[in-house]
């Protein structure tokens, strides 16, 4: 009978034991979750259901200068969080280990967020995790509906348009130049001195004598004769 006992209270303490590790491991630092990632070239636009201690990651490759523009909205259910985290921070938060997984941005809490990151450390691959699980900052009670937009923006597009628009300025100014020396430069137009037309042959010769055409001109008077 002792040996059925002690066999029953060793028993009853890996029981016990056991039960303590589910519990620390099922708290704060140790939370069983799951989640999926995808990959993200461009930008999405979508609605998402989230459970109770679920989460969605969205990998993007950001170059220097890039930026991701966020929209996050909780149309059903309670405050979430958003964190945009490096691939080591990825892999530390599926574990579970909220105080210790590396982050760029956090937003805890809330059931609306918007805005544009950029960070100059943050090139090369960027996670953004939609949390719903009770790691830090919201303390989820049930499943949410998410309304979300990520998109990258991407300063080589922005560079390129603004060297067109640099171009057609620097061609427009160029044109204006040249047109303003041509005129400068361009012979003015001598005056010409007016000069009165020849006779008609029906213009006026005299006060009472008019000469038609095919005509001798009338004599004059003749000279006084000698003596």
């Amino acid at each position: 009978m002792v040996f059925r006992r002690s066999r029953t209270r060793k028993r009853a303490a890996l029981l016990a034991a056991f039960l303590v590790l589910f519990v620390l491991a099922s708290g704060p630092g140790g939370l069983a979750f799951t989640g999926t990632t995808r990959t993200v070239e461009y930008s999405l636009t979508e609605s998402l259901t989230l459970p109770r201690d679920y989460y969605s990651a969205f990998a993007f490759s950001l170059a220097a200068g890039d930026s991701l523009l966020y929209s996050v909205r909780v149309t059903a259910g309670g405050a979430i969080d958003v964190y945009f985290v490096p691939p080591e921070g990825l892999t530390t938060y599926a574990t579970g280990v909220a105080s210790t997984f590396g982050r760029y941005l956090a937003e805890e809490a809330r059931t609306e967020f918007s805005g544009a990151f950029a960070d100059p450390n943050a090139i090369g691959p960027v996670t953004v995790i939609i949390d719903n699980v009770a790691l830090s900052g919201a303390q989820p009670s049930g499943a949410v509906t998410v309304a979300l937009t990520l998109s990258k923006s991407s300063n080589l597009l922005l560079g390129g348009t603004l060297f067109i628009l640099c171009g057609v300025a620097i061609l427009a100014i160029t044109a204006v130049i040249l047109l303003i020396r041509r005129r400068k430069t361009a012979p003015r137009p001598q005056s010409i001195p007016y000069r009165m037309p020849p006779p008609t042959p029906y213009q006026t010769l005299g006060p009472e004598t008019r000469q038609g055409p095919g005509e001798p001109p009338p004599a004059g008077p003749s000279p006084p004769s000698r003596p």
